[in-house]
């Protein structure tokens, strides 16, 4: 079975964010684990015959319900920092989106806009892994 310290590892190991802005509290950690989990099954069901499908996250044991190949552990590690990232951008977006000349932002826009991009990319990224990871290369 996969521990979670296995997948916090390969994410922080694998993906470049903001050091200071990773959590170190348990709860948030098991929070981002399991939102890239839902992330994960939700994609992944549409290949299910070639990847580990449902994954299930066990907090108590802080484990998932199986064991990932290093394929699925590298694109379970890249939908956490999908969330970190819609996460930063949803926080952006609402401290700095109303009140932007109030702080003096000059390139709010400019920064949204950015924000977006690396969500974007950061999803084609994922794509990118699923398809490289898939044994059958019909999908194309």
């Amino acid at each position: 079975m996969t521990t979670y310290d296995e997948i916090w590892e390969c994410f922080l190991t694998n993906t470049k964010v903001n050091k200071s802005l990773i959590p170190t509290n348990e709860a948030i950690i098991y929070q981002w684990i399991n939102n890239a989990k839902n992330l994960y099954n939700n994609k992944i069901k549409q290949y299910q015959n070639d990847f580990s499908y449902p994954v299930e996250c066990n907090n108590d044991l802080e484990m998932l319900n199986m064991t990932l190949t290093n394929d699925e552990l590298l694109i379970f590690a890249n939908y956490i920092r999908l969330v970190f990232l819609k996460n930063e951008k949803t926080a952006f977006v609402s401290k700095y989106g109303v009140f932007q000349k109030e702080f003096g932002i000059n390139n709010y826009n400019a920064q949204a806009n950015a924000k977006d991009l690396e969500v974007k990319e950061q999803e084609a990224f994922i794509n990118e892994l699923i398809i490289n990871a898939l044994d059958d290369w019909s999908v194309y």
